[in-house]
């Protein structure tokens, strides 16, 4: 990035003197401090005041560094706004006009000479040096002596004494009162940074963090350390930082950031919210055990949930639905019920969310009766049970003799044909055929009609047939359902926080989809709708709630201790280490 910096002074007598200066760097820095790249000569300035940067999209971006003074650009107070020709920048008490030039950016200023002091001048001049307070010590000799105070009382003195409550730079955090009456649980020695070697005597380091510990120590490079966000004494709940620019300092170029230590990131650069991508969900695998796969919401050709449950939001939103006890309209509540942790949605389970609607009975003759929701072999055996109880006469609807059974011909599910019947030779034979024949029907329709069928897929069984019958195997097997708990593991959310929002605000297209197969959940522009990132002034935009970094990822997931290194609490308290 190329800027010139001109200044036009004119004279009291009306001559013009122009001077530019040409700064080619990524990033200036303007300010009154020695180190800025454009010296601001105004005591109004802040020693490094705003920095001219450039922006994804190639526009040169001035932002104000914290200054008192402040960044106005066209009479209106800015923190980061990308420049444009014609605007008017004021840094302070000092205006610039942004112009165009053929290799970049121009900052222009018009500067006025003062005129000289005239005689009056002079004389009150002379006056103020022979004033009695003008003859006072300097103000130079009472800094020093300042000085010489401050450093007796708050280095010698607390070094002579033992008593260095003096060089606290605040109350210390709550999590670490127990320990905050010995100041070398944490610093090795006085005045000495707090060291990583230090914080993980206590805390177990995550992945996340551990990327960054294992390139610094293969490239030799400066990484940042825990108190680098960690800051303590900050008061009791001020040792968690949300600063954004905490993340964005790496994420804003991590291609760079991460190139230059052998890797290659796995994300794109993220400046701020703004820029943000499209939110990526999870899906599971199209076949068991493979690898989830990970999908944007903006890839609709791709974006297929693959469930293994057959679900119709359509038909479960209809009005009066009809259910066992009577008509009901299902509300979203009524299947995805907040947890008790008030966070996450419990899980979708049969007896509870599904039993009251859908039925799970087989036979005419045994009504009420339902096989149990689970693994087809339990569900074929009940049903062996249950027909040999009816047979047996066990139950109150009385078991058919022989002859009524050829009478009748066949009965639905099991259809016991006259033929079957009469293949039967003897009376345990005839049993053990009914039985079986009608077990074996009502599997059939409950795994390929009602039931199981119409709400999971359905394959068959490919043992040999002759192990299914001498072990009493279903014929058929389920496909296992691939229900995520979470469809975005790489986030934080909370439905709880979000309770006074409708379901349907976020969850879009609900009562339309047929298919299991669509994806409902909400995009990046539904979130910001509500949501914005903290600028510079502390505060997010009006009207709008905190979108920092931290609000939806967490760097540090939690991480157990592992059993050698726990302590006695009398050994923390004592500031013993391992």
């Amino acid at each position: 990035m190329k800027v010139t910096i001109t200044v036009e002074t004119t004279s009291p007598n009306g001559t013009r003197d122009v001077h530019s200066e040409v700064v080619e760097k990524d990033v200036i820095v303007l300010g009154r401090g020695a180190g800025s790249d454009v010296r601001l000569e105004s005591g109004a300035a802040a020693l490094t005041h705003a920095q001219l940067s450039v922006g994804p999209t190639g526009q040169v971006i001035i932002e104000d560094l914290g200054s008192l003074g402040g960044v106005l650009l066209n009479d209106t107070p800015v923190s980061r706004q990308a420049l444009r020709v014609g605007d008017k920048l004021s840094l302070a008490d000092i205006q610039f006009e942004v112009r165009a030039r053929p290799d970049g950016l121009e900052l222009f200023r018009e500067k006025r000479r003062e005129e000289k002091l005239d005689l009056d001048a002079k004389i009150r001049r002379d006056l103020m040096a022979v004033h009695v307070p003008n003859r006072l010590p300097s103000f130079k000799l009472l800094s020093l002596s300042l000085a010489a105070l401050v450093i007796g009382l708050f280095f010698v003195w607390p070094v002579l004494t033992e008593h260095k409550g003096s060089w606290s730079s605040g109350p210390i955090a709550a999590p670490h009162q127990m320990v905050g009456h010995d100041c070398t649980a944490c610093h090795e020695g006085n005045f000495k940074a707090v060291s990583d070697k230090n914080c993980l005597s206590c805390h177990q380091l995550t992945a996340h963090a551990e990327v960054f510990k294992h390139v610094s120590a293969e490239k030799s490079t400066s990484e940042p350390s825990c108190a680098s966000c960690h800051m303590d004494h900050n008061g009791p709940h001020g040792l968690i930082v949300r600063q954004a620019a905490l993340c964005t300092d790496c994420h804003a170029n991590i291609d760079s950031f991460m190139t230059a230590r052998g890797n290659q990131a796995a994300v794109r650069n993220i400046p701020d919210f703004a820029s943000h991508p499209q939110f990526a969900v999870t899906l599971q695998p199209e076949s068991v055990g493979a690898v989830p796969r990970r999908v944007s919401l903006d890839e609709p050709a791709k974006l297929k949930d693959v469930s293994n449950v057959k679900l119709n939001h359509k038909v479960h939103l209809q009005p009066n639905l009809r259910t066992k006890t009577g008509r009901k309209t299902l509300q979203c509540a009524d299947c995805h019920a907040l947890s008790d942790n008030f966070r996450t949605i419990k899980k979708i389970e049969f007896e509870t969310h599904c039993q009251e609607c859908h039925t799970l009975e087989f036979d005419e003759r045994l009504p009420k009766r339902e096989v149990p929701h689970g693994d087809p072999d339990v569900v074929y055996r009940f049903l062996y049970a249950e027909y040999a109880k009816l047979l047996l006469g066990s139950t109150s609807v009385s078991s058919p003799t022989r002859t009524e059974f050829q009478q009748r011909g066949g009965r639905i599910p099991g259809k016991t044909s006259v033929a079957v019947v009469e293949a039967a030779k003897a009376p345990d034979d005839f049993s053990r055929s009914f039985v079986e024949q009608e077990s074996r029907g009502a599997e059939k329709i409950l795994f390929t009609k009602t039931a199981c069928y119409l709400c999971h897929g359905v394959g068959n069984n490919k043992a040999p047939s002759a192990e299914i019958k001498d072990r009493a195997l279903s014929f058929f097997t389920v496909l296992k359902p691939q229900i995520p708990e979470r469809w975005m593991p790489k986030s934080i959310f909370s439905h709880g926080s979000h309770e006074e929002v409708s379901c349907e605000e976020c969850h879009s297209g609900v009562r339309e989809s047929e298919l299991t197969a669509d994806v409902l959940l909400p995009k990046i522009e539904t979130c910001k709708d509500c949501h914005a990132e903290i600028s510079r002034t502390g505060h997010p935009e009006k009207g709008k709630v905190s979108g920092d970094c931290i609000t939806c990822h967490s760097y540090h997931d939690s991480q157990p201790i592992p059993a050698e290194r726990k302590r006695p609490i009398k050994d923390i308290v004592a500031g013993l280490k391992l």
